[in-house]
C-alpha cells in the first residue's frame, strides 16, 4: 500500500484503538478500513480523547500527581474530591494539572490552555473552554470547545 493511501486528505491518523474497532462483527471485511479521519473527525476524536482522559482519575491527590512523571502507568488526572469549583485557587491548580495531562497523553492538540468557567449557584462541576492547536495535516489548526469535570 503506497504512503498516500494512508495520509488524509484534510485531517490525522486515527487513533489506534479506534482503528482496531470492528464496526459491524457480521461483515467479513470491512469496505474501507478507518486510518484517517477527516477535520471534523479529528476534533471529535481529540475532544473524546480528552473526556476519556478526564473521566480517568489517579488515586493520587494533586500535589502528589503533580510530582510524579507522566507515563501509561499513572494515565489519567488528580482525585478532584478535595478540589472545589467555587475555589479560584482549586480551578486555577485544576487547569494546570489538566494542561499537563492534555500534553502528555493527548500529542495531536498542542499549547493546550484551559480558561475556568464559574459554576451556577447549585453547579459542583468543575467547567473549562479548552484552546488549543490541532495538528490537521502537521499544520497547527485553533480548536476550542468546553470541557466538565
Amino acid at each position: 500500500m503506497s504512503q498516500n493511501a494512508l495520509k488524509p486528505k484534510e485531517g490525522g491518523l486515527a487513533p489506534l484503538f479506534d482503528r482496531l474497532v470492528d464496526e459491524d462483527p457480521t461483515q467479513e471485511s470491512e469496505p474501507t478500513p478507518l486510518r484517517a479521519l477527516d477535520k471534523k473527525g479529528l476534533f471529535a476524536s481529540i475532544r473524546r480523547e480528552l473526556n476519556r482522559l478526564c473521566n480517568t482519575r489517579s488515586q493520587k491527590g494533586i500535589e502528589a500527581w503533580s510530582a510524579e512523571s507522566r507515563t501509561a502507568v499513572n494515565y489519567g488526572i488528580p482525585d478532584t474530591a478535595t478540589l472545589s469549583p467555587r475555589s479560584p485557587i482549586d480551578m486555577a491548580r485544576l487547569a494546570r494539572a489538566l494542561e499537563t495531562a492534555f500534553a502528555a497523553y493527548e500529542p495531536r492538540l498542542r499549547n493546550a490552555t484551559l480558561a475556568p468557567v464559574a459554576p451556577g449557584p447549585h453547579e459542583r462541576s468543575f467547567r473549562f473552554r479548552v484552546s488549543g492547536d490541532a495538528i490537521v495535516n502537521r499544520t497547527p489548526v485553533a480548536i476550542s470547545f468546553p470541557i466538565a469535570l
